[in-house]
Parts: C-alpha cells; sequence; structure tokens
C-alpha cells in the first residue's frame, strides 16, 4: 500500500503535515482497505484514541500499521482502541453505528457456543440507553431519511478529518416521543450556581463550547479550564486543581471568586494542583 511514510507519521512539529497525511491515509483506505480497516473505521478509531491522552501511542502505531499494509498489527491495535470509549465496547447499540452484538471492521467478535456471534447484553446497555432518552427527547429531529442523506454528503466535504459519522441517522429519527418542553436557554439570568468544567485539549467537547457556554451564563457561571486531554474532567481524571475546585463548589455551593485554568500536575514545570486566575 502506497501510504505515508514512517517520517511523514512523525511529523508532530508540523500539524498541516499531520493533517494532510492523515487525510491521504483515510481516502486511500476507502479505495484500499487494510485488515477489513477503511477510512471511515480510520476516523472513527482515531477520534476513540483521542478521548485519553495515554491512548496516543496506539493510534500511532495503527496509522503506521496501516501505511505499512500490516493488516495483523493494524486489527491488534483496533481491538486495544475498542475499549477507549463505550460506544465501541463489543456489543454496543452504538459501535461505530452498527447495531448490538456487530463487529467493528478490523475486529473480532465473541463466538458462542454454535459458532455464532454472542448475542450478550451489552455492559454499557442503560448507559446509552439514558444517553438517547435524553438525546432524543431533548429536542425535535428531522424524520426524513433523505435529510440524514443529504446531511452525511455535505458532511464528507466539508469535514474530512473527522467525515459524515455525526450527521448520520440514529433512533432518534423514529422516536415515538415528543419533546415535552422547549430546550432551556443559556441566560444571564437566574442563581450564580453554574460550574462549568473543561479540558483544554477535549475531542468530544471543544474548549471553545466550554467559553460559549461561560459567555452565555455570564456572572452566573465560571469556567475551569484544565491543562488536560480527553473528555471528562470530575471523577473521570486525575487533576488535584479540578478535583478540589469541583469538590468545594459541591460541598458549599460556592463558585470561585475567578475563572480558574487548573495546570498539568507532576510533570509540568508548574506547580501539581496549582490554579492560575483568568482575570
Amino acid at each position: 500500500m502506497g501510504g505515508p511514510t514512517a517520517r511523514e507519521l512523525r511529523a508532530r512539529h508540523d500539524p498541516s503535515a499531520v493533517r494532510k497525511t492523515f487525510v491521504a491515509q483515510a481516502d486511500e483506505l476507502a479505495d484500499r482497505p487494510v485488515g477489513g480497516i477503511d477510512g471511515a473505521t480510520l476516523r472513527f478509531y482515531t477520534f476513540a484514541g483521542l478521548y485519553g491522552d495515554s491512548s496516543f501511542g496506539t493510534v500511532a502505531q495503527l496509522w503506521q500499521s496501516l501505511a505499512d499494509g500490516d493488516a495483523e498489527t493494524a486489527r491488534s491495535q483496533a481491538e486495544k482502541l475498542r475499549s477507549v470509549v463505550p460506544s465501541m465496547a463489543p456489543g454496543s447499540t452504538l459501535s461505530g453505528g452498527a447495531l448490538p452484538g456487530a463487529t467493528l471492521p478490523g475486529t473480532t467478535a465473541a463466538a458462542g457456543t454454535d459458532g455464532t456471534s454472542a448475542a450478550t447484553p451489552s455492559p454499557y446497555d442503560n448507559a446509552w440507553s439514558a444517553f438517547l432518552a435524553v438525546t432524543c427527547n431533548d429536542t425535535e429531529w428531522p424524520e426524513d431519511v433523505r435529510t440524514y442523506q443529504r446531511a452525511v454528503a455535505t458532511d464528507r466535504e466539508r469535514f474530512p478529518l473527522f467525515g459524515a459519522a455525526s450527521a448520520n441517522i440514529t433512533p432518534c429519527a423514529f422516536w415515538h416521543n415528543d419533546p415535552v418542553e422547549p430546550p432551556v436557554e443559556f441566560t444571564t439570568e437566574g442563581p450564580a450556581n453554574v460550574l462549568v468544567l473543561q479540558n483544554l485539549r477535549d475531542p468530544a467537547t471543544p474548549l471553545l463550547g466550554g467559553q460559549i457556554a461561560r459567555e452565555a451564563f455570564g456572572d452566573r457561571a465560571r469556567l475551569v479550564s484544565v491543562d488536560d486531554g480527553g473528555h471528562g474532567v470530575y471523577v473521570y481524571a486525575d487533576n488535584p486543581c479540578a478535583l478540589n475546585t469541583t469538590t468545594r463548589f459541591l460541598l458549599d455551593g460556592n463558585l470561585p471568586q475567578t475563572d480558574t485554568l487548573c495546570a498539568a500536575p507532576a510533570g509540568s514545570a508548574r506547580n501539581a494542583g496549582s490554579a492560575l486566575a483568568l482575570g
């Protein structure tokens, strides 16, 4: 496979080169998959791998093995990434848009006693049921399948890094309940009891979203920005500053005096757990 070279994959000093290499590799895999992994699947595995900094090495190894045409190693790295987020776990209802029990390309399914794929309940069934209940009941969703077809075609061109996955159809298109009330608006009117937690390098809910929410709430809110990657700040991560700031708020209900930037802990030149006022 005429994929990117190791030198291209190591072009960490030039984000534009990494972007160009990734898009070219995804496009090539769309025509010539390796180990069952095509361009769309590569995008999804990469996105999932960004959920935790500890997975970056696995993502890089996946890219390299695909560039080398090494199907066996690519499948091995893909298996490792399946456990990064619930949506990639075996049997998940939302595994890359697959149905319960489906197998993602480049991975293997659990076998039942009759040699078929085991139809065991997903351990994430409750979590995804709750997610869909909130998401689908929150707002009105288009019911016309052609609406999603057009959106997919558009997003393939607009977002070459992620592709069209987020524009695709979901169970919300067939939801039988209508929203019982309009979506809650963010306003500056109301009690000052909103603490917004945001990792600086969150792949799922980017920093800009946290900043927009903070601005919309005005003085009702404070923004705690954390020098970390991944999705999830409180409980899901271990930044001492973020954990302590949030716990104090939950215990006494008082917001920090100012927006706060929580520095990276050990290994950084900054003191672990220190809070830097943002004015």
